[in-house]
């Protein structure tokens, strides 16, 4: 029998401790311990909760018996929660142990290892600095060689987090700036958004000129655009992992 309380959900077996807290998506996290919890906007009603972690059970499940046969790593606590990284799935796990705080990449699992009592934010501009030297890193050869191909220069390129653009550009001062969300796709979308900012160091407007040069230089960027606009830049990605396609408009 499946019950809920103000404060918990249960669901089929499985207990989760309810968090309502000023977010937008719904968060789901298994602890090492075997706890799970779920973040949710506050005025989201429980039917919903109950069907989104209703359809979350057998990754709850597999999460929990990881977790239960990983060897110790000194660890007093982890959490994981599903990802995406350059378009494939993985597991982001945090971890708190008495060790240099660190983000790596091993295998299938982002690991964020954290000193206990590093509160959020911290976390957060942790994980954040990661990710961004992470783009900037993939996206130095591709600004590069799509620049002698055009014959244009981008005085600066930045990345950062953006709410609703995936990349802009100036071109009066030809600084480029790209979304770190773009690190959660394959590799092509965010050649696809270089080659786009680029593109507006030839033509500043969205106009049938600006197109044709897509076309010219990057004939398939429909369908990469069309497979983009599935998700806003902020969105929720253990949601985008379960669904890969849809529409939103490019604003820019």
């Amino acid at each position: 029998m499946n019950l809920t309380t103000a404060s918990r959900l249960v669901v089929d077996d499985i207990e989760v401790e309810l968090r309502r807290k000023r977010v937008k998506n719904i968060n789901l996290r298994v602890y090492a311990d075997g706890r799970v919890t779920v973040s949710a906007p506050a005025r989201m009603p429980l039917v919903v909760l109950h069907a989104f972690v209703a359809g979350k059970l057998a990754w709850v499940r597999v999460q929990r018996e990881r977790l239960r046969q990983r060897p110790p790593r000194d660890a007093d606590h982890a959490v994981a929660s599903p990802w995406l990284l350059w378009g494939r799935p993985c597991q982001f796990i945090v971890q708190e142990c008495q060790v240099r705080p660190k983000v790596a990449l091993e295998e299938d699992r982002l690991l964020l290892t954290v000193r206990p009592g590093t509160d959020e934010p911290r976390r957060a501009a942790l994980l954040e600095h990661w990710l961004c030297e992470q783009l900037r890193q993939a996206s130095e050869p591709l600004v590069r060689r799509w620049e002698k191909i055009m014959g244009v220069r981008a005085t600066r390129v930045a990345v950062r987090r953006m709410t609703s653009r995936w990349g802009s550009c100036t071109p009066a001062t030809g600084a480029i700036r790209l979304n770190v969300a773009l690190i959660r796709w394959p590799p092509e979308y965010l050649e696809y958004v270089v080659v786009h900012e680029l593109v507006h160091l030839l033509e500043a407007s969205h106009n049938d000129r600006f197109w044709s040069l897509m076309d010219q230089y990057l004939p398939q960027w429909r369908v990469l655009r069309q497979q983009l606009h599935c998700w806003p830049p902020g969105h929720n990605a253990a949601e985008q992992q379960q669904e890969f396609c849809g529409l939103m408009h490019w604003n820019h």
